[in-house]
């Protein structure tokens, strides 16, 4: 079972909390990963990071923002087999 880590701030981080939300597939009733359940403490940490960082990515040209969205496109493409298992498994589905 993949236990993750919230992404706050450009890097993993463990959850204030020690409380875990288990996803399970819905058709065979495994737990197939576990996510922290934030709280409030997280929300505030998420939400101050984002408030910082939107200031700079503001400022920076739209072609540059826009590159940004292309790598982000490219690292989606690149691990698009385990993004399509990862979702099919939380969700009951079958590949074609």
């Amino acid at each position: 079972m993949k236990a993750y880590q919230q992404f706050i701030n450009g890097s993993l981080t463990d959850s204030h909390s020690s409380d875990w939300i288990e996803v399970e597939n819905p058709y065979t009733g495994e737990i197939i990963s576990c996510v922290p359940k934030g709280d409030d403490v997280d929300a505030y940490a998420a939400l101050e990071a984002a408030k910082k960082s939107q200031t700079a990515w503001a400022a920076q040209p739209a072609a540059q923002r826009a590159g940004y969205l292309r790598q982000m496109a490219a690292l989606i493409s690149a691990n698009r087999l385990e993004l399509e298992m990862t979702l099919a498994s939380e969700q009951a589905k079958i590949l074609p």
